[in-house]
């Protein structure tokens, strides 16, 4: 199956640069479990792509999805909530059928192949090439501090991740 990745801009700015991922032969398998499993994968990459995600490769080269403001491993395990959240709305199915296994794990060999690599840092990042400190703020924006300007950037446009403690801090208070 060959997916095209087109180079996206939404309101919040660049998402991911333009990728042709070839996954498979393109040809149905005689399986109809295992030809599902492409269907689903297709449909949940179409989903994603609609949403502005973005495929990204940690420190450590594991793929991964940032979607909506969250880091998602596309670790093909039953337990991976955010994984399974997007398999059930984008096709109906979750890692515990067959159908949805072949789905993810596609989406992993995708990720790995598609995937920008990133830095994923815990709280702030001194760019000194760029002569810039990147700090969290509201939401899913960066504080961008540079010798000549304050502005604000997208966590993840920039090839950078911030984890912020803000956003802990609120989760841990609704549970």
């Amino acid at each position: 199956m060959i997916v095209e990745q087109a180079a996206q801009t939404s309101a919040a700015g660049p998402l991911s640069k333009a990728r042709r991922v070839t996954i498979g032969t393109g040809e149905p398998t005689g399986d109809k479990t295992t030809d599902a499993g492409f269907t689903a994968y297709g449909k949940t990459v179409s989903y994603i792509e609609s949403k502005g995600g973005r495929f990204t490769l940690d420190d450590y080269g594991e793929p991964q999805l940032i979607l909506a403001g969250k880091q998602i491993p596309l670790a093909p395990d039953n337990k991976n909530i955010g994984l399974n959240s997007i398999l059930v709305k984008a096709t109906n199915y979750t890692m515990t059928g067959q159908i949805g296994r072949t789905a993810a794990t596609l989406l992993q060999i995708h990720g790995k192949q598609a995937g920008d690599k990133i830095k994923v840092l815990p709280f702030s990042h001194l760019d000194r090439d760029a002569c810039a400190l990147y700090i969290p703020h509201t939401g899913d924006k960066l504080l961008k501090v540079t010798a000549n300007t304050v502005s604000l950037a997208d966590n993840g446009a920039e090839d950078l991740w911030l984890n912020s403690p803000l956003k802990k801090k609120r989760a841990s208070k609704t549970q």
